[in-house]
C-alpha cells in the first residue's frame, strides 16, 4: 500500500509496528497455528481472482455481452478495538487480499485514539490476525475521524468497498454514509454463531488455542456422528471438531470486492471483435 491510497492525516492514528510485532510473539505458535490454518482454509475454499478478467457471452437472439472485472479501489474494514473474534476478522479480511484489492484499511475504533497518545485497547489477537495475513498497516480513530476516513475514501475514489464488523459505536453513521456516496457496504453486527457438530447446538465463536486439537478431534475427512437436527440445517455455517478455529462468512467472498462493468452489443465481426 503506498502513500497515496489514503490521506495523510491517517498516518499519526498507525498502530505501531513494534506493537503489531509483540501481538504476533505473544499469541505464541500454537495460536497461531490455528490462524494459519483458517487462512490456508479460506484460500482454498474462495480461491484467488485475477488482476483483470473479461468474459464475452454471444447469445443465440444476435447480441453479445462484455463483462470487464477488477479489484475493488479500496476496502475499508471498520470493527471495535476489542472485537474478540480473530478467526471472523481474517475471514473478511482474506477474501478482499484474494480479490487482488491493494489498498486494505483495517481500522479499530475507539474513543480514546487521538494524535500522540496511547491508544485504546486492540486485541493482540487482532493484530496478529493482521500479521499473519500480511497486512502492515491499521489504524486506531475515534468515531469521528472514522466518518471523516470513510467520507475521504467514498467521495475520492470510486470503486471500494466497506464492511462493519461487530457493532462499532460509529456504525449506523457509516451505514448512512455509505448509502449516500453509494459505497456497497456489508454490515456483520451480531457476534459469529456457527452449528459446533461436536457439541451438537449453536456456539459463538471463540478463540481456540492449537492445544485443544487433541486425539479426541476428529479426522480430517471422516464424517462424524451428530445431533441437533433442524437447528444444524439452518444454520449457515457449521464446523467439526477439527476446524473450530476456523471460520467463512459465506455471504463475504471475493466477489463482494470486485468491481464490474458491463456492454451489451449487437453481433460480432470476425475475430471475435464487436461489428
Amino acid at each position: 500500500m503506498t502513500e497515496t491510497l489514503y490521506p495523510d492525516w491517517l498516518d499519526g492514528h498507525a498502530v505501531e509496528d513494534a506493537a503489531m510485532g509483540a501481538a504476533y510473539e505473544d499469541m505464541g505458535a500454537g495460536g497461531r497455528a490455528v490462524l494459519k490454518t483458517c487462512i490456508a482454509r479460506l484460500h482454498l475454499f474462495w480461491g484467488e481472482r485475477e488482476a483483470f478478467r473479461t468474459t464475452t457471452r454471444t447469445f443465440r437472439q444476435g447480441f453479445c455481452a462484455r463483462v470487464e472485472e477488477e479489484p475493488a479501489s479500496f476496502a475499508l474494514f471498520v470493527c471495535p478495538g476489542e472485537y474478540p473474534h480473530p478467526a471472523p476478522f481474517l475471514a473478511a479480511l482474506l477474501p478482499a487480499l484474494l480479490a487482488g484489492v491493494d489498498a486494505i484499511l483495517p481500522v479499530f475504533v475507539s474513543p480514546f485514539a487521538k494524535d500522540g497518545a496511547s491508544f485504546g485497547p486492540v486485541s493482540p489477537a487482532l493484530l496478529a490476525a493482521l500479521e499473519l495475513a500480511g497486512i502492515e498497516r491499521a489504524f486506531v480513530l475515534d468515531d469521528k475521524s472514522t466518518a471523516a476516513l470513510a467520507e475521504d475514501l467514498g467521495g475520492n475514489r470510486p470503486g471500494g468497498r466497506l464492511v462493519l464488523l461487530g457493532a462499532p459505536s460509529c456504525r449506523e453513521g457509516l451505514v448512512l454514509k455509505a448509502l449516500e456516496l453509494t459505497l456497497p457496504c456489508l454490515s456483520l453486527p451480531h457476534p459469529p454463531v456457527y452449528f459446533n457438530e461436536r457439541l451438537g447446538k449453536p456456539v459463538e465463536h471463540c478463540f481456540v488455542p492449537a492445544s485443544f486439537f487433541g486425539t479426541e478431534a476428529p479426522a480430517a475427512g471422516k464424517e462424524q456422528p451428530f445431533s441437533g437436527g433442524q437447528e444444524r440445517l439452518q444454520a449457515a455455517l457449521c464446523l467439526d471438531g477439527a476446524h473450530e478455529g476456523s471460520w467463512v462468512w459465506p455471504e463475504l467472498g471475493p466477489d463482494f470486492f470486485r468491481v464490474r462493468r458491463v456492454r451489451i452489443f449487437s453481433g460480432l465481426g470476425t475475430g471475435g471483435e464487436p461489428a
